[in-house]
């Protein structure tokens, strides 16, 4: 029997912060809604186009 190991969520706090979101606080809020989207087989690309730049 093979193995299946859980896929990496491909965004981080450090890509949000590259795009210029700094806040702690807004940076948890986005991840978790991007995790909602990942989880509609989005990849990291993707994810991040929905990131609004303030």
């Amino acid at each position: 029997m093979s193995r299946w190991s859980t896929p990496r969520f491909p965004a981080s706090k450090h890509d949000l912060r590259k795009i210029g979101i700094t806040s702690g606080k807004e940076i948890g809020t986005i991840l978790q809604n991007l995790r909602d989207m990942w989880k509609k087989e989005m990849n990291k690309a993707e994810l991040l186009s929905h990131v609004n730049k303030t």
